[in-house]
């Protein structure tokens, strides 16, 4: 499991499950259907208005995002 605080947090996670994946942006974004300039701007942090409120309403929960392998779960609140 990893932590994400931030969009350059979850951004970074982002690059490195690509890179263990043995994907570049371009491969990833055209699985994704997005482009490649749009994967790079994610991986640095740079998203749009709607995904640091999205993280500004976690952070006033108290609460982190969490990038975790699909089909291991999550713990319940």
């Amino acid at each position: 499991m990893r932590r994400a605080a931030t969009p350059a947090q979850l951004g970074q996670a982002l690059a490195d499950l690509r890179h263990r994946a043995g994907m570049n942006q371009q491969e990833l974004a055209e699985w994704a259907g997005v482009s490649r300039q749009y994967v790079s701007l994610l991986e640095t942090g740079e998203v749009s208005l709607q995904v640091k409120r999205l993280f500004d309403l976690f952070a006033v929960l108290g609460h982190d995002l969490a990038v975790v392998p699909r089909g291991a779960g999550a713990s319940r609140p």
